[in-house]
């Protein structure tokens, strides 16, 4: 009998506490950061259905010469959730949740609080800002990067460098997610 009720309420645990969020089952992390539209395509950027180039194509959200912003959810791999775009007159120019190749998003430096020098730090993990052991290296304000990730407020760079390009945390305080301004 106490075997009995054990494996249920294991099964039960399993059944409730094991369950993602709804919202997050398929994304594997969650974010709430912007970004802009740096793929030059003239016919727009395609929104698809799932994290994949074979999945169905939502929509697509035309190419503006000025700059669209993206609002990024979650991210799997090196695809983004977006759930809106928007122009530089703050029109919705694409309104569904979809999947768009983070690669083709980008994002500029900026100091932070557009204050201190001209140059911010980015970081190995996400987290600990005050561990120097952390810092990968110092980035120019004012400079796009491609985007590879999220979690939570970060995201996640490639840096460009000539001998190999490499993987960085960029946290919200020096995100500029607007291509018309460089976020004093």
């Amino acid at each position: 009998m106490k075997v009995s009720v054990l494996v249920i309420i294991l099964v039960f645990s399993f059944s409730v506490f094991g369950q993602r969020n709804p919202a997050q089952k398929d994304v594997d992390s969650m974010c709430n950061v912007s970004a802009f539209v740096i793929d030059k395509d003239p016919k727009g950027l395609n929104v698809r259905s799932k994290p994949s180039v074979r999945s169905k194509r939502l929509g697509v959200i035309p190419f503006n010469s000025d700059g669209t912003v993206v609002d990024i959810i979650g991210s799997k791999g090196k695809w983004m959730k977006i759930e809106a775009a928007r122009n530089a007159e703050d029109e919705k120019v694409f309104s569904k949740t979809g999947w768009v190749y983070a690669p083709l998003l980008g994002i500029t430096t900026k100091r932070t609080n557009g204050e201190g020098d001209s140059y911010i730090d980015v970081y190995r993990t996400i987290g600990s800002r005050n561990d120097v052991n952390n810092i990968i290296t110092r980035l120019s304000v004012a400079t796009t990067y491609k985007l590879e990730g999220c979690f939570q407020d970060w995201l996640k760079i490639t840096v460009p460098n000539k001998v190999k390009n490499f993987s960085a945390w960029l946290h919200s305080d020096n995100q500029c997610d607007l291509p018309w301004t460089t976020c004093p």
